[in-house]
Order: C-alpha cells, then structure tokens, then sequence
C-alpha cells in the first residue's frame, strides 16, 4: 500500500465509524444517513 492508499483508508474508515457512531447513539433515529453532512 501506498501512504496516499492508506490516507484514503484511514479516512473511509473513520467516515464509517463516524456514522456507525451516530447510528447508535440514534438508534431511533432512520433519518441519520440522509441527514449526513458532507
């Protein structure tokens, strides 16, 4: 892998863990991936 392959990675990951997050601390909630901020 290249630095700029595992930079994309490292992100991708992070946006899921991110929205995972917000699911969770939602879980009511069906609105959160079309409330999702760019």
């Amino acid at each position: 892998l290249t630095t700029k392959q595992l930079e994309k990675l490292k992100n991708y990951l992070l946006d899921d863990y991110q929205e995972i997050k917000k699911q969770l601390s939602s879980p009511s909630n069906n609105n959160t991936k079309q409330m999702k901020v760019s």
